[in-house]
């Protein structure tokens, strides 16, 4: 029929039934709607999750990479002050 949304599923390799506007097209029509809300949703989470994990490891490695640094000005300070407290 002109307009029908047709809902296909796959009962085994190669075979479709079509069911468009049947009750049981219906239903598989709401299912598909609600896999793809679903699968959105979820993929969309996903990639924000991602991103702040990305995030979170890039602000790890700063954190270290400052970390040292200051690691190494404390050692180097400590030394610099232990010279000069043996030789006065």
């Amino acid at each position: 029929m002109p307009g029908d949304v047709s809902s296909n599923t796959e009962t085994s390799p190669g075979t479709n039934i079509e069911y468009g506007d049947t009750p049981a097209g219906k239903i598989l029509q709401r299912l598909d709607q609600l896999e793809d809300t679903h699968y959105q949703y979820v993929h969309a989470h996903q990639d924000r999750l991602q991103a702040r994990l990305d995030e979170s490891k890039r602000l790890e490695e700063k954190f270290r990479t400052e970390a040292m640094e200051l690691r190494s000005q404390i050692l180097a300070l400590a030394q610099s002050e232990e010279t000069e407290s043996e030789n006065p």
